[in-house]
C-alpha cells in the first residue's frame, strides 16, 4: 500500500515540469517508451514521490497516475 493511499491530506511538492507532465498523463497505463527521454526522467521523480506507479506487464514497463482510493 502506498503512503498516498493512507494519507490523502498531505501536500506533496511538485515543480512546474512535474505538474505539467502529471496533467498530461492519462488515467490509464501507458508504455514508458512512448514518452520522451526527458519525460521518462520526470516520471521517475514522480514515481519516487508516489504520484505515478510503475507496472511491469509482459516485459513492458507501463506508468500510470497513482490515484488515491478513498474508503
Amino acid at each position: 500500500m502506498r503512503l498516498r493511499n493512507i494519507i490523502s491530506d498531505i501536500a506533496i511538492y511538485v515543480n512546474n515540469e512535474e505538474h505539467a507532465l502529471l496533467d498530461k498523463l492519462p488515467n490509464c497505463p501507458i508504455d514508458r517508451m512512448a514518452i520522451s527521454e526527458r519525460e521518462q526522467i520526470v516520471v521517475d521523480h514522480l514515481i519516487r514521490k508516489s504520484l505515478v506507479k510503475k507496472i511491469l506487464k509482459n516485459g513492458t514497463i507501463l506508468v500510470q497516475k497513482n490515484i488515491a482510493e478513498k474508503s
